[in-house]
């Protein structure tokens, strides 16, 4: 997954959610050119948040610097595993390795933990990470306020999954949002550049971001 594989056009997306999604791009093309503060992208399933963060570390590779990619689901797996005994790794090597890595990026970062532990280590590492200032990627389907508070009175044109200006819908349960103590550090603009990603799913028609369309065959490309 690379930056010049990224389609802008969406999956029938609207010119606004098209915006969104050129909005985003741009911002991760300059993250990985010089990663600096945090970068939050958010938006619905299926469109392209994971590829950008993989795009990212991928451009961080090529310029021989390091970046630790982590599924956050996996990773807190891999903690929990670090406790047993016949552990390959210690379970305090392996959370320092991760808050402390020169880049960090948080794939699929739930609002809520499943456990009070999940939450605790979340905040653990999210507070370390944001006092230090270490760059930090995350991409998640929850939003902050910042992005959650459309104007009513503009919701009757708003394009799929977005507000008139691109902003994420309103969330009303509290399991859709961040505790406090995160969201409080995720809406520091000051720190943290977060791009709302709007469009329809690109898998619905089997249709990849990371892959651009093709013209059908005899048809000239216009």
């Amino acid at each position: 997954m690379t930056f010049d594989a990224f389609d802008v056009r969406g999956n029938r997306a609207s010119p606004r959610q098209r915006g969104s999604l050129r909005d985003a791009l741009d911002a991760a093309r300059s993250f990985a050119r010089r990663p600096d503060g945090w970068l939050l992208l958010t938006g619905p399933t299926g469109v392209g948040k994971t590829h950008l963060a993989v795009a990212i570390a991928a451009c961080r590779a090529e310029q021989g610097a390091q970046a630790v990619f982590a599924f956050l689901p996996d990773l807190l797996d891999h903690l929990r595993a670090a406790y047993a005994p016949g552990s390959r790794i210690s379970y305090d090597r392996l959370f320092e390795s991760v808050r402390n890595a020169e880049l960090l990026i948080l794939d699929d970062m739930a609002p809520r933990g499943t456990t009070a532990w999940v939450d605790e280590k979340l905040y653990q590492l999210i507070v370390h990470r944001f006092n230090l200032r270490l760059p930090t990627v995350i991409t998640t389907r929850a939003t902050t306020s910042s992005l959650s508070r459309p104007d009513e009175a503009e919701q009757h044109d708003a394009p799929y999954g977005a507000d008139a200006r691109g902003h994420a819908p309103t969330r009303r349960g509290d399991e859709e949002r961040f505790p406090e103590e995160i969201e409080s550090r995720l809406s520091d603009a000051h720190v943290v550049t977060e791009r709302f990603m709007s469009a329809p799913d690109y898998r619905i028609r089997g249709t990849a971001a990371s892959e651009p369309r093709r013209p059908r065959a005899g048809r000239p490309r216009r």
